[in-house]
C-alpha cells in the first residue's frame, strides 16, 4: 500500500511542476514576443543605417554630391582636401577638409543641404571668418566634416570604441 502512495505523491509533485509549466506559459509567451519585437526594432535600425553609409566604390559620387551642393548654393569652393581616414572593422570614417565662400545664408543652404543627403556626414568643425575688411557679408569658411563609408569586405568581426585613432564623430 504504500508503494502506492509513494507513486500517488510522486504523480502530484509531477502534476505539480506541470501546472507551474503551463501557468508560466503566458509570461514566457510574451517575453518571446517582447524579444522579437526587439530583435525586429534592431533589424530595422541596422537597416537604416545601412542605407545612410554608401560603399566604398562610391565615395567619388560623394565628393561631387559635396562639390555639387557648394555650386548649387551659389559658393565658391577652394578646395577639398582628403585627411587620414579612420578604419574600422565594417566601415570606413573619411574626413575632409574644405573651404568655400560664399555669403552666410548661403553657407547655411549648403549646410542645411548636406545634412538632408542620404548619405551619412558628421560635420566635425566649422568656422566663418570675413573675407575681407571692406565687405563682411563674403564669409571664408573652413570646414572639415567626414563622410561614414562601409567597407567592401571585411572578416573577424570586432568593432572596437577604444581605438586611439578615433575621430570627433566616434566619440559618445
Amino acid at each position: 500500500f504504500r508503494s502506492g502512495e509513494r507513486a500517488c505523491q510522486a504523480a502530484r509533485r509531477e502534476i505539480t511542476v506541470a501546472n507551474r509549466t503551463i501557468d508560466s506559459a503566458p509570461m514566457l509567451i510574451q517575453q518571446a514576443a517582447m524579444l522579437q519585437q526587439k530583435q525586429n526594432e534592431q533589424t530595422e535600425t541596422l537597416r537604416q543605417l545601412d542605407r545612410l553609409l554608401d560603399d566604398e566604390d562610391e565615395l567619388h559620387g560623394v565628393l561631387q554630391q559635396v562639390a555639387n551642393l557648394a555650386q548649387s548654393a551659389g559658393l565658391k569652393m577652394d578646395r577639398i582636401q582628403p585627411l587620414g581616414t579612420v578604419i574600422r572593422e565594417t566601415y570606413r570614417v573619411v574626413p575632409y577638409h574644405m573651404t568655400i565662400c560664399g555669403n552666410f545664408r548661403r553657407t547655411a543652404q549648403f549646410l542645411h543641404g548636406l545634412e538632408s543627403q542620404p548619405t551619412l556626414f558628421a560635420i566635425e568643425r566649422l568656422s566663418l571668418k570675413s573675407e575681407s575688411e571692406q565687405s563682411s557679408e563674403i564669409l571664408k569658411v573652413d570646414l572639415t566634416f567626414s563622410v561614414f563609408v562601409k567597407r567592401a569586405s571585411f572578416t573577424n568581426f570586432s568593432e572596437k570604441s577604444d581605438s586611439s585613432t578615433q575621430t570627433k564623430a566616434d566619440q559618445p
